[in-house]
């Protein structure tokens, strides 16, 4: 029987990158078995089917960590992450919102935010235009920012034109960090980003209003 090739379709992402965790999620062509595996050895499986996602612990603090993704059929990718350090350190990091449409401007910021190569970047909405939908998230994030997503942890967060389609469901299900999170936190070094939702209620007692 002839063997079908096996390449991925989206990714790896690194996500939700903290002092001692992270999470690396792709997608593969046709389904496979795969694995994350570290310079140091450890293989961690990142289970069958085509959307993959694996969560890695015991991670030492401001360590850089080299990784290989590999499916039963061979290597498909490499990739490295910062572990978030735990004290004071010097990093860097991109903000950068309103994407675009997948055009050779938007192609143009992700190159340059590349050659930066930051620890992480965070994202402050309408990362798709015109709206977040599910056809449109490889052409407007994933592919123009492939390069930077599997060497800086990812951050992102939803604008007006992502939760124009279903709320923003798309989105939130394709960044395994967020959840069902529109506002969150996280600590890098001696710094600490909090990232709200202009989109959802601020109002007395409100839920957003309380965590913030």
């Amino acid at each position: 029987a002839a063997l079908t090739a096996v390449a991925l379709a989206r990714g790896p992402v690194v996500e939700s990158v903290r002092q001692r965790s992270a999470i690396i999620s792709f997608r593969t062509t046709v389904p496979d078995r795969s694995f994350v595996i570290l310079r140091n050895g450890s293989r961690i499986g990142a289970g069958t089917g085509v959307d993959h996602v694996v969560r890695l612990n015991r991670l030492t603090p401001g360590a850089h960590y080299e990784y290989t993704v590999e499916t039963d059929s061979g290597v498909v990718a490499q990739g490295r992450f910062r572990a978030a350090p735990a004290r004071a350190a010097r990093f860097t990091f991109a903000v950068v919102g309103d994407f675009g449409s997948g055009t050779q401007d938007e192609l143009a910021v992700a190159s340059l935010i590349g050659s930066w190569h930051p620890d992480f970047v965070l994202t402050v909405g309408d990362n798709a235009y015109p709206l977040g939908a599910p056809e449109l998230l490889d052409r407007d994030i994933f592919t123009p920012y492939a390069a930077v997503m599997r060497e800086s942890a990812w951050f992102p967060a939803l604008g007006n034109h992502d939760v124009a389609a279903d709320g923003g469901k798309p989105e939130l299900e394709a960044f395994h960090s967020l959840g069902n999170e529109r506002w969150y936190r996280f600590t890098w070094g001696n710094a600490a980003v909090v990232v709200l939702d202009s989109d959802s209620s601020v109002a007395p007692s409100s839920p957003q209003l309380r965590f913030a």
